[in-house]
C-alpha cells in the first residue's frame, strides 16, 4: 500500500512539472501573440 502510494506521488509529480513546462510554453506563445496584436495597431 505504501508503495503504491509512492508510486502515484511520484507519478503526480512528473504530471505536475510536464503541466508546467506546457503552461510556460503557452504562456510564452500568448504573450507573443499579444506583442504581434499591439504591433498590428
Amino acid at each position: 500500500m505504501k508503495n503504491l502510494l509512492c508510486m502515484t506521488s511520484r507519478t503526480l509529480m512528473i504530471v505536475f512539472s510536464i503541466i508546467l513546462v506546457l503552461a510556460l510554453f503557452f504562456k510564452k506563445d500568448i504573450s507573443l501573440l499579444l506583442d504581434r496584436n499591439t504591433q498590428c495597431k
